[in-house]
């Protein structure tokens, strides 16, 4: 769990301090360091907190730029199909120095402007890329909306994002609530996108990226919802394709630089991915179950124990 933030303002000056701010909104988003990067030819300032999880080197710290900053990227999320992805990428001649997921997505953004590559990504994520030729800022958000993504107008025509609305406080001039968004949250128990509590905030709506250029917005759907259509006719072909579909999801989240665990609750759903992790690891997969004294009613430790015990997890 990276956070991004930044903004571009090209009637206004570039504020350090005021970067540096939304930086520390976000920083227990990332705990393996952070960094921002400005160019006050255009305004445009962004900012990044690391959680390492691949290539734990230099050669994939954020913001991630081009020699002569005419592209950047700042990116929270997992790419997982990245190495196939990165294999095409050498294979068509594009010099790779990293090994992780964020110069994959830095390159395509580079060598296709228009994003139409999103289509070929499998993760969650959320990102800004920057591109200096066209002056042209763009905000993608993932198909199901895993990583979330805020904006702000800015007066004189500029644009803030932020993993987190606290990140985007420092350049508000003012906050109103907004009432139909109250509303929500105490019916629907959430807000649903593009409001916020706030009416100078907006969240970008799984499956859409938004288009900045030059104090101009465009927002589009990059990721319609699928046809209706089954792709089975019978129970046994769903049942096939259900265990297929899962392997595969779980499988391409074990890919990691660092360890990797499974929260195990007990429930039905925890318990199928910790027994598709062990299934397709080679080690004993780490379990993790967290229990409230005096709570009985919500105490599952014993079914997460059992489901542990029974798939041969190293279970805490």
């Amino acid at each position: 769990m990276c956070g991004i933030a930044g903004y571009i303002r090209p009637r206004g000056p570039l504020d350090q301090a005021v970067l540096d701010r939304m930086t520390r909104a976000i920083a227990h988003r990332g705990p393996d360091g952070h960094a921002s990067w400005t160019d006050p030819r255009f305004g445009v300032a962004f900012t990044h907190t690391r959680l390492a999880v691949q290539d734990l080197t230099e050669a994939a710290e954020q913001p991630m730029r081009s020699e002569n900053d005419a592209q950047a990227i700042v990116f929270n999320g997992e790419i997982y199909n990245f190495r196939e992805l990165r294999e095409q990428l050498i294979a068509g001649g594009t010099r790779v120095r990293s090994t992780g997921d964020t110069e994959v997505l830095f390159h395509l953004c580079r060598q296709d402007p228009s994003l139409g590559f999103l289509s070929r990504l499998n993760g969650m994520f959320a990102f800004a890329c920057w591109d200096a030729a066209t002056r042209t800022l763009t905000l993608v958000r993932d198909r199901t909306g895993v990583k979330p993504l805020l904006y702000a107008e800015l007066p004189g025509g500029g644009l803030a994002f932020a993993s987190e609305m606290k990140a985007l406080r420092p350049m508000l001039e003012g906050e109103t609530i907004d009432p139909t968004a109250v509303r929500e949250l105490l019916t629907l128990g959430f807000i649903a996108a593009p409001r916020t509590i706030f009416h100078q905030v907006k969240k970008l709506r799984p499956g859409q990226l938004l288009r900045w250029r030059d104090g101009e917005i465009a927002i589009e759907d990059w990721a319609p919802l699928p046809p209706r259509e089954s792709p089975v006719a019978t129970f046994d072909e769903a049942k096939a394709l259900v265990r297929e579909k899962l392997s595969a999801a779980v499988g391409c989240r074990l890919l990691a630089d660092v360890p990797v665990g499974v929260f195990l609750s007990g429930g039905i759903d925890s318990a199928i991915v910790t027994a598709l992790s062990q299934k397709l690891s080679s080690e004993r997969v780490r379990t993790f179950s967290v229990s409230f004294p005096g709570q009985a009613f919500y105490d599952e430790s014993k079914y997460a124990a059992a489901v542990a015990t029974m798939h041969g997890t190293d279970h805490t």
